[in-house]
């Protein structure tokens, strides 16, 4: 479990140094992690975004100094890393409910985010289909766009990219660069994690053979990688929501595999028509302890 160890240690971090400059890429690297990947895992083991859990921690204290210091809104809002008073204000009043300034004397009550711990309770049960593949390397081809890893920008911004692009003129093109490839007739989702750029890249692409880069699509290098795959099936996106949430809860602690950085892929075969019972796999790069 020593991955969740690493995510407990960057919390600690965070609320040592949640009066400074908080960095994504430097709580990520505490856990030995890119700035991609610990988001996800965050995500995940959370149930909130790395910047929602950094700005309810700041204005729970920021509340408890109005309450207990009668501290001044414009020193708060400095202290808490917000560029004027009137961001703060709003902040604070989507966050308590109320605004800074009538705190004292209403009777009105403050919310409190206490500061989180990872404690995971292994309970056993839930039935995985899972296998542990060394992958060679190959090429895929498709669009890729970029994405910034601050402010989790990726979790709303990837599910756009699929309703922008993924339309049937787009699928039938990329199906015909599939032909005779390893994963022929399957639409992959592939995130491109970087352990040192603020920025990464994700496509959504097939499978290719050539080297060519026909129809304006991008060619990307897949490569050689052990992956745990997990199949199941669902509705898109709630089950494969929870099967992410099993494998970084569930599996990986009690296995002998850690995540580690590299190409993560979403596959979907033969259509991206989902239904009740769609068929999905997630192919996550693991190392073994």
């Amino acid at each position: 479990m020593s991955y969740v160890s690493d995510i407990q240690n960057s919390i600690n971090y965070i609320e040592d140094n949640i009066l400074n400059n908080l960095n994504y890429e430097d709580i990520a690297q505490v856990a030995n992690e890119s700035s991609y990947a610990y988001q996800r895992i965050f995500y995940v083991l959370c149930g909130m975004t790395l910047g929602e859990y950094i700005r309810g921690r700041r204005l729970t204290l920021a509340g408890n100094e109005l309450i207990n210091n009668n501290a001044r809104i414009i020193d708060l809002a400095y202290k808490y890393h917000y560029e004027t008073p009137e961001s703060f204000s709003r902040a604070f009043k989507a966050f308590h409910g109320i605004n800074p300034s009538k705190v004292n004397g209403n009777g009105n009550y403050l919310k409190s985010m206490s500061p989180l711990r990872i404690a995971l309770t292994l309970k056993g049960g839930n039935i995985m289909k899972f296998r542990i593949e060394k992958i060679d390397g190959f090429k895929v081809i498709g669009k890729v766009k970029s994405f910034s890893s601050r402010n989790n920008q990726g979790f709303n911004d990837i599910p756009k990219f699929w309703d922008n692009f993924a339309t049937e003129e787009n699928v039938t093109k990329l199906f015909k660069y599939s032909k005779g490839s390893k994963l022929e007739h399957t639409l992959l989702g592939v995130c491109f994690d970087d352990a040192c750029n603020v920025k990464y890249d994700y496509a959504i692409a097939v499978s290719y053979n050539d080297s060519k880069n026909l129809d304006g699509f991008d060619v990307r290098e897949i490569p050689a990688q052990t992956y745990l795959i997990v199949k199941e099936k669902g509705k898109i996106p709630e089950a494969m929501q929870q099967v992410y949430k099993e494998i970084y809860s569930d599996y990986l602690p009690s296995s002998e595999y850690v995540p580690v950085s590299g190409p993560m892929l979403e596959i979907y075969r033969n259509s991206f028509e989902t239904n009740e019972n769609y068929e999905f796999e997630i192919w996550i790069p693991v190392n073994k302890k």
